[in-house]
């Protein structure tokens, strides 16, 4: 009897399960043997002629491994928990200004929220991070300034550019 040696080129083989009498084969593999004459096509016609009454079965790719778990962290922060962090904040006044003029801009475009969101993060990075108080009873965190007009430039380059060259044509 002549050896079966199988000629695809395929890392995972396929894998016989003899008691639910089932042959499992990848999605990349059935992929292959879809099209005619290749060698993964021979090897399964080879094998479903060796083991007549068996089923073949594709596994989809393998869920990967688990990573290290990130924090249970909501993607957006509401409005209303954005403006209790600033007020425990010194300079709360100034930063409560600050906080409604994006806000006001964010208005004008159709993802304000993201806007408004992607600020909050830049300007108080600490937010996330459990809370550090000094010796007076006052919240320790860093505030990052960022001017209207960076922060612009940084949400829509391109619409600055724009309103430079319309303003430098009027």
């Amino acid at each position: 009897m002549k050896k079966f040696v199988f000629s695809s080129t395929m890392a995972q083989k396929p894998v016989f399960n003899h008691t639910n009498k089932t042959i499992t084969v990848t999605d990349k593999f059935m992929k292959e043997a879809a099209k005619p004459f290749t060698n993964e096509f021979n090897d399964l016609m080879m094998l479903c002629e060796c083991c007549p009454g068996y089923k073949v079965i594709t596994r989809s790719h393998r869920r990967p491994g688990t990573s290290k778990k990130t924090p249970n962290i909501p993607k957006f922060v509401s409005y209303d928990h954005m403006e209790k962090y600033i007020k425990l904040l010194p300079d709360s006044a100034n930063l409560l200004a600050q906080f409604q003029l994006v806000k006001d801009y964010a208005k004008a475009h159709n993802y304000a929220a993201s806007i408004v969101f992607k600020w909050f993060n830049e300007t108080f990075p600490d937010y996330r991070y459990n809370p550090k108080i000094d010796r007076n009873g006052k919240l320790i965190a860093t505030v990052n300034v960022v001017s209207l007009e960076e922060f612009q430039k940084q949400i829509m380059p391109r619409d600055a550019e724009d309103d430079n060259a319309f303003r430098s044509a009027v």
